[in-house]
């Protein structure tokens, strides 16, 4: 017996879309509780995907996603360029210095350029690997989306 695929245009399509369906279920499931980090949503909200003709690109557009994707090692080090502080309320806080507490009140500060300096992560950061985790959960299923995708047609 002699099994031979022949090789479309259609048939490229269609295990192209069922890579693209695997892609969009991926960044779904990164964006879930628990996945992407959330302070503030920014990182978050920044997410998305986009296809190609081969393909899908999965991406989080921050400045900071690769290190909380991936971490960084002890003593790693980063360059801070000259960025602008937006104006803002500092939080009221509470020390103690030689037992006794003090209470340094909040107050507005304005807006200021800050750096350039050099950042070391001492302990280093690690890595949150939300997208990672995310992959290894659809990987074992992408057999799956390419089948739904092709549905037992013929393509010839």
């Amino acid at each position: 017996m002699k099994w031979e695929l022949k090789w479309t245009p259609k048939l490229f399509d269609e295990l192209v879309r069922g890579m693209q369906d695997a892609g969009e279920e991926t960044f779904k499931i990164s964006q879930q509780d628990g996945y992407v980090p959330v302070d503030k949503g920014t990182l978050k909200k920044s997410g998305g995907t986009e296809k190609t003709a081969t393909g899908i690109i999965i991406f989080y557009r921050t400045s900071y996603a690769a290190k909380q994707e991936f971490g960084l090692p002890a003593g790693a080090t980063e360059d801070v360029p000259v960025h602008l502080v937006k104006a803002h309320k500092r939080k009221r806080a509470t020390i103690v210095r030689n037992g006794r507490r003090l209470v340094i009140p909040g107050q507005q500060v304005k807006a200021h350029s800050r750096g350039p300096y050099t950042k070391t992560y001492t302990t280093g950061l690690e890595g949150r690997h939300y997208l990672g985790r995310a992959w290894d959960e659809v990987r074992p299923k992408v057999t799956e989306f390419v089948r739904r995708r092709l549905g037992g047609a013929h393509y010839y």
